[in-house]
């Protein structure tokens, strides 16, 4: 009800600018696990879920990088605006048809009026094949800006874009971005409009952290990072989107699970790499929170976290200080757990006069961030584990020298028994999981 009287009170004293609150979400959807998922379990179960958030908490805007393949869609975009009523725009990005398909693209509530759809390939991206809706066979790497001009219920303006920067150095990723930029400013323009004005929302995976290059020199051209403005001063660790550390809290076991294509098997540090940039001289940021950060419908929703910002688009200078929207850091309802860690060293593989098969002591884990194998013997190994539940998000991997693979389990107490196998060789390494 406040906001309610708060927004009719400047739609009725500002007769130059309709004042709104925007809620904005972008999430990197994580197709790596596309060739994994080949009954698309997975998939239906994220699709589900990110269908019932999108109902619950109601967005105005959603931001979607690494969008996969959904069943006959070419992009999962298209069928999430369909679950939700909304309007969308996508393009494939990176792919090939029947292997693996990437996509960018936004959705935004029906109440909001498309002017124009724009596709911008960024600088420092290969050539490749295709319509970018149906088909496309990329010849290398490629970072592009998907999104247009959109018309809020208010009447106000907004430029929108999605993108995921994937050139391979800071410096490479800057020119993207900035390329992107230098895009929508010629729209902008070419449109009749102030550039200085203009509402620009620009979310993604930049595959950079916030004292990069890359933000460092966008944020010079004016924009903001909004996750940054509701929590200044947050370390990398504490506020990461793509958290591979299993020693942590915040770890996200979908960061370093086997069977991605390509693989994820390398152990990283927890990083801040996704974003909501505005550039707006209207824009005020109320909240930002990191979202997905724990199981829906008992599955990691991506190997990401996502991020939602609430944003005032309006007179700053008459804000009624009354005026407040929840700021946590993240949407997870418990604390999280540690993964457990088992170290697995050349010592465990031995014969004595009990054998060549040994077992660890009784192992008690978390089912939601379950157990991360760390190879740090001198030879590749294939772990098989056994339950009576779900194994996500497959029950075997190999893993090789200085590698680590990361596996979680259904929810609640179960017992499940792992062997870890020599290659080649009669050694191995049994244990006994209980999770809780």
């Amino acid at each position: 009800m406040l906001v309610t009287l708060f927004l009719s009170f400047f739609l009725h004293s500002t007769p130059t600018f309709a004042s709104e609150l925007l809620k904005v979400a972008t999430l990197n959807f994580n197709d790596e696990m596309t060739p994994e998922d080949t009954h698309s379990e997975m998939r239906d179960l994220r699709f589900q879920s990110m269908t019932e958030w999108i109902q619950n908490n109601q967005p105005d805007i959603v931001f979607i990088e690494e969008g996969w393949s959904y069943h006959n869609y070419p992009s999962v975009v298209a069928p999430l605006a369909e679950a939700t009523g909304y309007s969308y725009t996508y393009r494939l990005t990176m792919g090939v048809n029947g292997i693996l398909l990437d996509s960018n693209g936004v959705l935004v509530k029906n109440t909001f009026r498309w002017d124009e759809k724009y596709d911008y390939k960024l600088a420092h991206s290969s050539a490749s094949l295709g319509n970018g809706k149906t088909w496309i066979v990329s010849l290398g790497s490629s970072s592009w800006g998907i999104g247009g001009r959109v018309t809020s219920p208010a009447g106000n303006p907004l430029y929108l874009y999605a993108t995921h920067l994937i050139a391979s150095t800071d410096a490479q990723r800057a020119d993207s971005l900035v390329s992107l930029h230098q895009g929508i400013e010629g729209e902008i323009v070419g449109n009749g409009e102030s550039a200085a004005q203009a509402n620009i929302f620009i979310a993604g995976d930049f595959n950079s952290d916030p004292g990069s290059a890359v933000l460092n020199q966008i944020l010079n051209l004016g924009y903001k990072d909004t996750f940054d403005l509701a929590h200044p001063g947050m370390t990398t660790q504490a506020a990461c989107t793509l958290c591979s550390n299993p020693l942590t809290t915040e770890f996200n076991p979908m960061t370093i699970a086997p069977g991605q294509l390509p693989a994820q098997n390398e152990e990283s540090g927890n990083d801040r790499i996704d974003y909501i940039i505005a550039k707006s001289p209207k824009a005020t940021v109320l909240a930002s929170t990191l979202i997905f950060t724990e199981r829906q419908n008992g599955i990691w929703m991506s190997d990401h976290f996502g991020v939602m910002s609430t944003i005032l688009l309006g007179d700053t200078a008459t804000t009624p200080s009354a005026v407040s929207v929840p700021n946590p850091v993240r949407d997870r309802s418990q604390p999280g757990e540690l993964s457990q860690v088992i170290e697995v060293t050349d010592q465990n593989f031995h014969c004595d006069q009990d054998g060549c098969a040994h077992e660890l002591p009784q192992i008690n884990a978390s089912s939601d961030t379950g157990v991360t194998f760390v190879n740090h013997t001198s030879h590749r190994f294939r772990i098989e584990i056994d339950g009576d539940t779900d194994i996500f998000p497959r029950e075997y991997t190999l893993v090789l020298k200085g590698k680590v693979a990361s596996f979680y389990f259904a929810k609640g107490a179960h017992p499940y028994r792992f062997t870890v196998y020599r290659t080649l060789s009669k050694k191995k390494l049994t244990g006994f999981i209980q999770t809780h």
